[in-house]
C-alpha cells in the first residue's frame, strides 16, 4: 500500500497483527514528514513501525500506555531527526532500545505523559548519564560504564523536569563527562522554573525554554 501525497499521519493503535507472508506488504509513505503512533495497553509500536517505510520521515512521536519490560523496534526511517517520547520510556533499558533503533537523531523530546510522576527518566542527570554510559542488565546506567555512547549525533534534549528532580552538583559532573566523551549535545530545553539553577551549566550547554515541537494539525 502506498500513500504518496500524505505528509502527516497520526495513528491510535488498539490492535495490529502483521499478516503472514506472502500477504505482508510494506506500507509505503514516501513523502510523510511527521508520524505519531499511540498504542493501547497491550500493543507495541513495533508491529506497526516494522510495516512502514518512510524514507523522508523527519519526526516520529511514540506514546505507549503500557510499561512492558521489552521494546524492540524496527523502523525504516533513514532521514529521522527528531524522536518524541510521550509516556514511552519507562526505564534506562527502554531508552537504550530507542537509541539502538534510531541512532542518528539530532533531537530528543520527552513530552508530558500520563505517568510522569513515576518516570525516573525525567530526572535530567540520570537521562544524560544513560546517554553517556548506556545501561546494564540491572537497568541502571552506572552498572555499565563501558557501554558505547548513545546517540552520537544528538544535539538537543527537551525535558519537562522539575526542580526536585536533579542535583546541580551531579549535573556539573555529568557536564564534564559529556565533554570528555565528546558528545555533541549543545542545548537543553527545560521549564523556566529551573533555569536559575542552571547558570553554570549554561556556560557550556545552551539552556532554552521547554516546549514540545510538534505540528498541531489535529489539535483538539
Amino acid at each position: 500500500m502506498a500513500l504518496p501525497s500524505l505528509r502527516h499521519l497520526e495513528l491510535y493503535v488498539y490492535d495490529f497483527v502483521i499478516p503472514s507472508p506472502p500477504t505482508h506488504l510494506p506500507i509505503l509513505l514516501p513523502n510523510i514528514l511527521h508520524l505519531r503512533v499511540k498504542c493501547n495497553y497491550d500493543e507495541s509500536p513495533h508491529n506497526v513501525l516494522s510495516c512502514i517505510q518512510a524514507e523522508n520521515l523527519v519526526a516520529l512521536s511514540l506514546s505507549m500506555l503500557t510499561d512492558g519490560e521489552s521494546i524492540a523496534l524496527n523502523g525504516h526511517f533513514p532521514s529521522l531527526q527528531h524522536l518524541l517520547l510521550a509516556n514511552a520510556a519507562h526505564s534506562a533499558a527502554h531508552l537504550v532500545a530507542f537509541a539502538r533503533s534510531f541512532p542518528s537523531i539530532g533531537r530528543l523530546t520527552f513530552a508530558p505523559g500520563k505517568n510522569d510522576d513515576r518516570l525516573s527518566l525525567h530526572n535530567l542527570n540520570q537521562t544524560l548519564g544513560i546517554i553517556i554510559r548506556g545501561a546494564g542488565d540491572d537497568d541502571t546506567a552506572e552498572s555499565n560504564a563501558h557501554s558505547a555512547l548513545l546517540w552520537s549525533k544528538l544535539q538537543s534534549i527537551a525535558l519537562p523536569t522539575s526542580t526536585d528532580q536533579f542535583s546541580v552538583t551531579e549535573l556539573e559532573s555529568t557536564k564534564g563527562q559529556l565533554q570528555v566523551a565528546g558528545h555533541p549535545i549543545r542545548k537543553l530545553l527545560l521549564p523556566q522554573k529551573v533555569h536559575s539553577a542552571m547558570v553554570e551549566i549554561g556556560e557550556v550547554i545552551e539552556i532554552g525554554e521547554y516546549y514540545v515541537d510538534w505540528p498541531t494539525t489535529f489539535e483538539q
